[in-house]
């Protein structure tokens, strides 16, 4: 089972747990747009049995959630 982990490297406080991949990037995109804080953010994806990993971080992870948020109104 894959779950994604959002946190704010500032204060070490997770932000969400989600299920997708997907659903973790809107969460970036509402954050971003709420707090404008791309700088302190990190998603990190959680596999059973396995190492966490770091998907994407700071201006990296911002501009793979508004490129995604992007492609899905495109789309």
């Amino acid at each position: 089972m894959t779950r994604y982990s959002l946190w704010h490297l500032e204060t070490g406080n997770l932000i969400g747990d989600f299920d997708t991949e997907s659903a973790a990037l809107a969460a970036v995109r509402a954050e971003i747009e709420t707090n404008d804080d791309a700088e302190m953010l990190l998603l990190q994806r959680d596999r059973a049995g396995m190492a966490s990993e770091v998907v994407a971080s700071g201006r990296d992870l911002a501009s793979q959630a508004l490129r995604t948020g992007r492609s899905v109104v495109a789309g």
